[in-house]
This record gives structure tokens, sequence and C-alpha cells, in this order.
């Protein structure tokens, strides 16, 4: 699978997943860096992309999902695989503990 397969796969599935939350009465809004940081995103060199800010801006979710019955806002990261069975390496999840977004 290509470079631009993954990203329209991964596209995809983020879609579903707001369309889902949004039929059950949720409003979304895009949060992660692939759309609000696209174009500095390309100009990037390789070598930036183990900075501490890198890492940062790129551990952030893809979705804000606010709850108006409850007046809650959530963050939503959503993880698109082609493996018959969902699993996601322990390792890929270190980077969002390391900026408190998830808590183990």
């Amino acid at each position: 699978m290509s470079f631009h397969d993954s990203i329209l796969k991964g596209g995809t599935a983020k879609e579903l997943v707001k369309v889902l939350l949004e039929k059950s009465g949720y409003v979304i809004y895009p949060y992660g860096y692939e759309c609000t940081y696209s174009d500095v995103r390309k100009k990037l060199q390789k070598n930036a992309y183990n900075s501490p800010t890198v890492r940062r801006i790129k551990s952030s979710p893809d979705l804000l999902v606010y709850d108006d019955l409850k007046k809650n806002v959530m963050l939503v990261e959503v993880k698109m695989r082609t493996h018959n069975k969902p699993w996601i390496k322990t390792d890929k999840w270190k980077p969002t503990r390391n900026f408190g977004v998830i808590q183990s």
C-alpha cells in the first residue's frame, strides 16, 4: 500500500468516526495536526520530526468532541489498521502518554 493510499484510508476512518459521533448527537471539530498544521508539516525537515515540539504536535488527537447535554469536551484519536485483528503497539502510545493525554 502506498503512502497516499494509507492517507486516504486513515481519512476515511476518521470521517466514519466523525459521522457516527455526529449521528449520536455530538458536535465534532477537526483537531489534529494534519488539518491545523498541514502546511508546516510539509516544510519540516526530516531531522526536525524528533524535536520535542514536533512530537508534542504529532501526539495531538484527531477530533474534538463536544457533548451538548453534559457540556463536556472530549478529545478522540482515531487509529486505522489494515490487520484483520485490531491491535496497537504499546510504543505507539508512548508519545501521547508523555504529554498527559492518556494516563496509564
